[in-house]
């Protein structure tokens, strides 16, 4: 796990990301903070106060991959409900949720480039963006498959649950995002 968390922190300087070593946290294997929250010019935001730990593995996912799948569709930020949250799964209480281990991140809305703002609760069914992002997201191979109104109305209906691989995850890539 530290050569895991090594390499981890490693690429993200490599990557550009300003971030800072986290105080040990919870099941959390690398945990990181990103002061600015911006991941290669994704910038992330919530309502909560900082700071947000995460683990190393979901800050290298959103810098990598996720940051250019969405200038792709002409996002510039992701507005965010939760991040690390210490809980199990709603159904299978003795299993942790990823939120526990700082790898996913429930996005509430996105922002375009001209500042428009796209909620997933009101826009997801009327737009295009939301579900091309969602597409390309999944396409990344850097994450496990997006949860999302598409696929969970009742769990998920106004947010993307989205999960960030780590290196011992099997990689799978979902099929061509929609264009």
């Amino acid at each position: 796990m530290q050569d895991e968390g090594a390499s981890c922190t490693a690429a993200l300087d490599r990557a550009g990301v300003v971030w800072q070593p986290h105080q040990a946290t919870r099941k959390i294997a690398t945990p990181v903070v990103v002061p600015s929250m911006d991941f290669a010019g994704l910038k992330l935001s919530s309502s909560r106060r900082g700071p947000h730990p995460m683990d190393c593995h979901l800050a290298l996912a959103l810098a990598t991959a996720l940051a250019p799948a969405l200038r792709e569709v002409g996002v510039r930020e992701l507005v965010f409900s939760e991040l690390h949250d210490y809980r199990t799964l709603a159904r299978r209480r003795s299993v942790l949720s990823r939120h526990a281990v700082g790898l996913a991140i429930d996005v509430v809305a996105l922002v375009a480039l001209d500042g428009t703002v796209l909620d997933v609760e009101r826009d997801y069914r009327r737009g295009d963006t939301l579900r091309r992002a969602e597409a390309l997201v999944n396409a990344s191979g850097a994450f496990r498959r997006t949860i999302s109104p598409g696929n969970d109305r009742r769990g998920h209906h106004d947010h993307f649950h989205i999960e960030a691989r780590t290196p011992t995850d099997r990689p799978t890539r979902v099929a061509t995002p929609i264009s």
